[in-house]
C-alpha cells in the first residue's frame, strides 16, 4: 500500500494536535481493510499522544492493531516476531493503549508472552515523562 495518504494525515492530525471524530472517519477510509502493515501500525500508534483524541480513537486504535498482530499469527499464539515486534512498540505508547491492544489480542483466548501481557500491568506514567515520550516520538 502507498503510505503518502496516511503520512500526510498523520502530519495533519499531529500539527493539529487532535484527532476529531471527522479524523477518524476519513482514517478509516484511507485504512478500508485496516491496518496491513508494521509500518501503519507504528504511525497510528505515535498519534496516540495527540492531546484531543475523539472517544472512539482507543477502541478503533486498539482493535486495529490486535487486529493487525492477529492476522499474521496461527492460534493458539501470536507470531513470535510479530510478538517482539508489538512488545518494543508498545513499550513506547500510553500504558492504557498499550494494555487495551493486549487485552484485544487476548479476546480471542491468543497466549501471549510475559513480557507482552506484562504491559498491562505497568503503572501509568507521570504527566511530565509521557511529554517527553511523545516529543521523542516525533
Amino acid at each position: 500500500m502507498d503510505t503518502a495518504p496516511l503520512i500526510l494525515f498523520a502530519q495533519k492530525v499531529s500539527d493539529s494536535n487532535r484527532l476529531l471524530f471527522a479524523d477518524l472517519r476519513r482514517l478509516q477510509r484511507i485504512l478500508p481493510d485496516g491496518i496491513t502493515t508494521r509500518a501503519e501500525a507504528e504511525v497510528l500508534l505515535s498519534l496516540d499522544h495527540l492531546t484531543r483524541l475523539d472517544d472512539a480513537w482507543g477502541p478503533y486504535l486498539a482493535e486495529a492493531v490486535a487486529r493487525f498482530a492477529r492476522s499474521g499469527s496461527e492460534p493458539p499464539g501470536l507470531n513470535p516476531e510479530i510478538e517482539t515486534w508489538l512488545t518494543r512498540i508498545l513499550q513506547a505508547t500510553q500504558p492504557g493503549t498499550a494494555a487495551s491492544i493486549v487485552r484485544a489480542i487476548g479476546r480471542e483466548g491468543r497466549e501471549m508472552d510475559e513480557r507482552l501481557t506484562a504491559l498491562v500491568r505497568r503503572p501509568a506514567r507521570r504527566a511530565e515523562n509521557t511529554g517527553q515520550a511523545a516529543s521523542e516520538m516525533r
